[in-house]
């Protein structure tokens, strides 16, 4: 859907973003996704035996454990980061 009007800013504009079931229904796909690659990471990292601690951490971080541990190719690496 594309929103014609005026210039929103500060406030206003994320009140109109919060008020938006497409908006909201794409961000909470967007956030169970990553929550899911989350998950993938760790298990990658558990049945790896992977040495450091990755417990706790961001998906950010996983994908630095990962790419350490040299579990994920190069391409994959561009695409995640």
């Amino acid at each position: 859907m594309m929103y014609k009007g005026e210039p929103t800013k500060g406030v206003d504009f994320y009140n109109l973003l919060v008020e938006s079931d497409e908006f909201t229904s794409a961000l909470g796909r967007v956030a169970l996704h990553s929550g899911k690659l989350e998950a993938e990471l760790i298990l990658l990292l558990l049945r790896s035996n992977a040495k450091e601690n990755f417990s706790g951490k961001t998906l950010g971080a996983l994908i630095g454990i990962a790419e350490k541990n040299n579990l994920l190719n190069d391409n994959l690496v561009t695409a995640l980061k």
